[in-house]
């Protein structure tokens, strides 16, 4: 299993763009952290604000004050 760590530290903003492919489970944690690509794991997502248009191909566990998902978990 390729484990791959992303935004172990806090952030004012992470972000995934839109056409941008993380292979793998995906880590982020930040005030603000936005999702519009693809993530072909499972998202792990503590942030004050989350926002997911893209697509998350496994689970996600979110910890998050507000969030909006208007994209596809699979």
């Amino acid at each position: 299993m390729k484990l791959v760590l992303v935004g172990l530290q806090y952030h004012d903003l992470v972000y995934l763009s839109s056409g941008q492919v993380h292979e793998g489970d995906y880590f982020a944690s930040g005030a603000n952290v936005e999702i519009s690509g693809r993530v072909t794991g499972d998202a792990y997502i503590a942030a004050a604000q989350v926002l997911i248009d893209g697509v998350i191909e496994g689970d996600l566990l979110l910890l998050s004050g507000s969030a909006v998902i208007s994209g596809h978990v699979l």
